[in-house]
């Protein structure tokens, strides 16, 4: 066969053949090519050790109470508007009578801000996620509809009683202290060499139990808009971490407005910081339903 190119030649009178197959090997760092393969070999398999501890940030609002404040806006199909009556879950389909008895429905709903690490969506990662339930929200009284909840309108009608209850209200004040902690801080890596980043661009979205459908919402009053919104401007607030060994708490951070022209003057190394949200219930970083 052409592939065979071993010759062997065979004198009269031999009893020995000899077959002409290299015989030498060179074991001159044989040993630490071992060394190495198994090393790049372990690393595949197992992840190499990193510290992933966190530390939790508090909200810096500047006022010693470090209290956030969200306001959602559903949406008003009878104003066309998302004006004040747009604060109501009655927009997101829910009864009164459903919020004042907790339905699954609307336990089972919940928001979620995504934290990307740029508002460019073709480039951007997401870095983590927060989960906030509706039961965070705050109440209010509201008249009780004797044709939406007649067991309810007649037992305290029949006691001389005021026929109102609490329902809930897409509002959220939440702080640093038990029953109001839930999604409050902000857990991010201790050892800031494995991410260098401080500047984070929140979006949100609202997952409705009731009718399995989730909506996004957006940073602003979308009211006279014409046409597609751009995302990079209106889908997202800018966070900001930061650490300071001379304040308590150490590690805090803060939601400012985001614009997306503010951003490019400023990419990558001169962020623009805008005006800060959240810190009042006058001044709550405010959601705005995205219709489509």
């Amino acid at each position: 066969m052409s592939v065979n190119r071993i010759q062997i030649r065979v004198n009269p009178g031999e009893k020995n053949i000899t077959v002409p197959l290299g015989q030498i090997f060179d074991e001159v760092g044989r040993e630490q090519l071992i060394t190495d393969y198994e090393q790049v070999e372990l690393e595949d398999a197992v992840n190499v050790i990193q510290d992933y501890e966190t530390t939790r940030y508090y909200y810096g609002n500047d006022t010693g109470d470090y209290n956030i404040f969200y306001q959602f806006r559903f949406f008003d199909e009878v104003n066309q508007n998302w004006g004040a009556n747009a604060v109501n879950f009655n927009n997101a389909d829910f009864t009164d009578a459903e919020l004042y008895r907790n339905k699954k429905s609307f336990t089972n709903s919940f928001w979620k801000f995504d934290y990307y690490d740029s508002p460019e969506r073709e480039k951007q990662k997401l870095m983590f996620t927060i989960i906030l339930p509706t039961t965070n929200c705050g109440k209010y009284p509201v008249n009780i509809d004797k044709d939406e909840d007649p067991v309810a309108y007649y037992q305290l009608a029949s006691q001389a009683l005021p026929t109102q209850y609490d329902v809930w209200l897409p509002e959220v004040q939440l702080g640093p202290y038990t029953g109001k902690d839930e999604s409050y801080y902000i857990h991010w890596l201790k050892n800031r060499d494995l991410f260098e980043i401080e500047t984070f661009y929140m979006s949100c979205k609202f997952f409705n139990a009731k009718t399995g459908k989730s909506n996004r919402f957006v940073n602003a009053n979308p009211s006279g808009n014409v046409g597609p919104m751009e995302p990079s401007n209106w889908f997202y607030y800018q966070v900001n971490i930061s650490v300071n060994e001379l304040t308590t708490p150490k590690y805090s951070y803060k939601v400012r407005v985001f614009d997306n022209n503010a951003y490019l003057l400023g990419f990558p190394f001169n962020p623009v910081f805008l005006g800060e949200k959240g810190m009042t219930s006058i001044q709550p970083i405010t959601w705005y339903e995205y219709i489509i």
